[in-house]
């Protein structure tokens, strides 16, 4: 990490240095679009936030590293309704803009009809519930919907996001999960 010429860098690995990091006072300090560069040297889309970055790379740091999915109750029995909550937690810098997230039904259970929710963004059902919309930079949505159980024994339910600028993230909830007890036993261990 360095300071050259007032901007905050990081060097990749074996790479000229030219990624900004947070704080960084290059981030939103370029003149407009008028350079006809619609992409920065990683790919990705100019500008990123509300403005563009000085120099070759466009300050973005989404991280949706922190969502999880969840079921309750965690065990049920056929026929039994379960609730199926996906929280979306970006706790990078930059607000995850155009994220989509895409959650497949399980065949051991029948999604129930228009009980799907999001706190935020729209959220659609049919052959999935698909979520669409922002999760802003220290936020989190959450999206819900109900299921009722129609075959027994585990259940895996699994859903994936894609974030802002091809971030991905898969998250899993487990439906009648087993729960092991396996003790711990010292042998010769203490003189």
């Amino acid at each position: 990490m360095g300071d050259h010429g007032g901007g905050i860098y990081v060097e990749p690995s074996g790479v000229t240095p030219y990624h900004l990091i947070r704080f960084s006072p290059a981030i939103d300090r370029a003149a407009g679009a008028g350079d006809g560069v619609s992409s920065d040297i990683d790919g990705q889309p100019r500008p990123i936030g509300p403005g563009y970055d000085l120099g070759a790379a466009e300050f973005n740091q989404v991280d949706l590293s922190l969502s999880y999915k969840r079921v309750r109750p965690q065990t049920a029995q056929v026929g039994d309704r379960v609730t199926y909550s996906i929280v979306l937690r970006n706790v990078g810098t930059v607000d995850a803009y155009n994220a989509v997230m895409l959650d497949p039904f399980s065949d051991q259970t029948s999604y129930v009809p228009s009980s799907a929710y999001a706190t935020a963004g729209t959220v659609t059902d049919g052959a999935a519930i698909e979520w669409k919309g922002t999760v802003v930079a220290g936020g989190a949505v959450t999206i819900s919907f109900q299921a009722v159980v129609n075959a027994p024994g585990m259940v895996r339910n699994q859903a994936t996001v894609v974030g802002t600028y091809g971030t991905t993230h898969t998250v899993t909830a487990w439906l009648n999960g087993q729960e092991v007890y396996l003790p711990l036993i010292f042998s010769n261990c203490c003189p």
